[in-house]
């Protein structure tokens, strides 16, 4: 798999509780090799539709991605699977209850979390996607 890491491209969501205690779910694509953030993307009900557009702004084909790797949430559905397939992506599932394979996205998640809590107030949506994009426009990764 070392070989292929500048072909391997992780996604996930993570959770944001905000000031007003609503939920929304930040999905993020990561390139492996270098763990730079590909994608990123803020919803209060994502849906494999959803997600599937997602990989469609990220992913355009002359990029030189071959494979996905994601968790086993409901999200990533059947349909979603096939979908990337016509994106000419191939789908790696993390194993059942494997920490190690969930490292980066756990790495990732920290960073954002972080950064979050060194910041005060996520008050509603706008102010979360306006976060991030300062975040990640920084250019900071995953450790």
């Amino acid at each position: 798999m070392r070989n292929h890491t500048n072909t391997i491209i992780a996604s996930d969501f993570f959770v944001v509780v905000t000031a007003t205690f609503r939920l929304v779910y930040v999905f993020v694509i990561m390139e492996l090799d270098t763990r730079r953030i590909l994608h990123f993307n803020i919803t209060q009900h994502p849906t494999a539709e959803w997600t599937l557009q997602q990989f469609r702004e990220c992913v355009v084909g002359d990029e030189g991605y071959r494979f996905v790797i994601h968790d086993r949430d409901r999200i990533y559905s059947r349909d979603l699977d096939e979908s990337l397939k016509s994106l000419e992506l191939t789908v790696l599932r993390t194993p059942y209850k494997s920490p190690q394979a969930r490292r980066c996205a756990i790495l990732l998640l920290t960073t954002v979390v972080l950064f979050s809590t060194i910041r005060s107030g996520l008050q509603h949506l706008l102010r979360c996607r306006i976060f991030l994009s300062e975040i990640l426009s920084r250019g900071i990764t995953a450790a």
